[in-house]
């Protein structure tokens, strides 16, 4: 029964945004995830999320959702100078961004997918 498979890859998902600058912004977003997730969890936000759903899964308790949102928005709010990312031709810093942007649209961020 394959329609019961939940799993999607990135790639897959980023593929069904649409337009192109569609899906660069949400590649984007999803980098900008995998960052926080790695400054903060020490794992890729692909593992932070797998982990998410599994502990949800076992017992229900969607606190941590919340929680790493919550976390996830706080780190938006803030500029990261100790975290270089390759932009066209030039290295920058992180700097602090809406958090409505990235949380509560769905089209950019599937975080509301679990």
């Amino acid at each position: 029964m394959s329609y019961l498979n939940t799993e999607i890859t990135r790639e897959e998902f980023i593929n069904t945004r649409g337009a192109e600058k569609t899906q660069l912004g949400t590649r984007s977003s999803l980098n900008i995830f995998d960052r926080f997730c790695e400054s903060s969890y020490q794992e890729g936000g692909d593992t932070v999320v797998r982990n998410l759903e599994s502990a949800i899964k076992k017992d229900g308790n969607y606190d941590r959702l919340f929680m790493i949102c919550n976390n996830f928005v706080l780190w938006l709010q803030e500029d990261h100078p100790e975290i270089m990312v390759q932009r066209n031709h030039y290295e920058s810093s992180i700097k602090k961004h809406n958090p409505f942007f990235f949380l509560f649209s769905n089209r950019y961020f599937p975080f509301w997918n679990l």
